[in-house]
């Protein structure tokens, strides 16, 4: 009897390493490249905006036009392109939990140690999960952090530029540098709060497998 429950949990599991390998394989080939496009892009619409508002702006507001009001203008078109891009990263965040989650509930009904002990069903856990690691705080927080650095390395070549003989295409070269450093950081925040994410969701698998595995064994 007992060897035959000794092969039993041996398969399942086999059965449960292997899906979340198969997991951690989606999580790096299908949502990593979505989530991390959605916000690394962010880094050139703000070089894109730089160099369409450098033509426009003194033209528009004549002898108005300073370097501050250049600052505020771009301050304030930044902003909207991070919520906007950021929104998007969330919601790709949100889809993949969901579709994990699904994937862990059913990892767990298979083991079927949990449901029927009053702990919570899977279903619910699913949800619960989606909710919790998907509210984008992390995301929000660390993109916000990393405009205003960005925007600091911006608004310093164009104060150098406005104070020297600092050239046209050596300007763009800097500005150029700095967008080149934010897509890094934005590429970092993005495999950041992914992989935590998914990482959670794996430990809240183990956390429900071996307690359904304590209270089967009486323990």
């Amino acid at each position: 009897m007992d060897s035959a429950l000794n092969q039993l949990a041996a398969q399942i599991n086999s059965i449960v390493l292997g899906r979340l390998a198969a997991q951690q394989i989606r999580v790096r080939e299908k949502w990593e490249p979505q989530i991390t496009e959605s916000l690394d892009s962010t880094a050139d619409e703000c070089l894109r905006d730089i160099k369409k508002t450098m033509v426009q702006y003194r033209p528009l507001f004549g002898g108005l036009a300073t370097p501050a009001l250049l600052q505020l203008r771009l301050g304030l078109s930044f902003a909207n392109i991070v919520r906007e891009n950021a929104a998007q990263a969330k919601g790709l965040l949100r889809a993949m939990i969901q579709s994990e989650a699904k994937a862990l509930s059913d990892i767990i009904t298979l083991n079927g140690l949990v449901g029927g002990r009053g702990g919570q069903k899977p279903p619910a856990l699913a949800e619960r999960l989606a909710n919790e690691l998907a509210d984008g705080a992390a995301l929000d927080k660390a993109t916000g952090k990393s405009l205003q650095l960005f925007k600091k390395r911006v608004f310093a070549v164009l104060a150098e530029g406005d104070s020297s003989e600092l050239g046209a295409s050596e300007l763009m070269e800097r500005l150029g540098a700095a967008t080149t450093w934010w897509r890094g950081r934005l590429r970092t925040i993005a495999n950041t709060v992914l992989y935590a994410a998914a990482a959670q969701l794996r430990r809240t698998v183990n956390e429900y497998l071996w307690r359904g595995a304590s209270q089967a064994s009486g323990f």
